[in-house]
């Protein structure tokens, strides 16, 4: 079991970009100390842990907020792929529950516990997941783009498309908008290769960058 995080908090290597975020937490031994971020980070971001029938997880990123539930049975991210020419059973889904456990799971066997991401590792991930866009994701609108971008429809039978899905105990756009609860479906066809021939998608690079973290800390 791998834990992503340091002395001084996390530090996510998400999509190339390094989140490594000035945190605050509360909790019942009062607030922590805030940290140093050890590199550029997207913005500041601070959690704080509210009980509410349970426990939820406010996340505060400007001009925008949402909170998630903290249960370990709670499922906030969930990834998985499907099509292409790999079977079915040779491709895992991926889940990320509310206090960090990342588990990996393949069709037909038992699910595996190969990551522990702690509270602020979530807030680290749907942080990405909100700067990226894809609390906003339109479908339509990001395929417009990537044909402007490359010139064309891009293809390639062998890919295939990866599904993201989110779930907060609420949401808070730009506008004020609450909306609570509240999920996100997001499903983006051959995120690894459009992300690399279309950088400047921000969508596909939040997409890319959530889907390579829970890989790589399933290795």
């Amino acid at each position: 079991m791998k834990r992503l995080t340091t002395r001084l908090g996390i530090c996510l290597s998400l999509g190339g970009m390094a989140i490594c975020s000035v945190v605050s937490m509360g909790c019942d031994q009062g607030l922590a100390e805030p940290y140093m971020p050890l590199e550029e980070s997207t913005g500041t971001l601070s959690i704080e842990e509210i009980p509410i029938g349970g426990s939820e997880v406010f996340v505060n990123l400007g001009d925008r907020s949402l909170g998630f539930s903290s249960a370990p049975t709670a499922v906030v991210i969930r990834v998985s792929s499907s099509g292409g020419y790999a079977a079915p059973s040779e491709v895992p889904t991926y889940q990320v529950f509310g206090d960090g456990r990342v588990e990996k799971r393949y069709r037909g066997r038992d699910p595996e516990t190969v990551a522990q991401l702690g509270t602020v590792g979530v807030a680290g991930l749907l942080e990405l997941a909100v700067e990226g866009g894809l609390m906003e994701w339109d479908q339509e609108d990001v395929e417009s783009r990537v044909f402007n971008a490359i010139g064309g429809r891009y293809s390639n039978p062998d890919a295939s498309t990866q599904k993201i899905e989110i779930f907060l105990t609420f949401y808070r756009d730009v506008e004020g908008t609450e909306s609570r609860p509240t999920s996100r479906v997001i499903e983006s066809y051959d995120t690894v290769t459009r992300s690399e021939i279309a950088p400047d998608i921000p969508e596909l690079q939040a997409a890319w960058g959530i889907y390579r973290a829970l890989m790589e800390a399933g290795q």
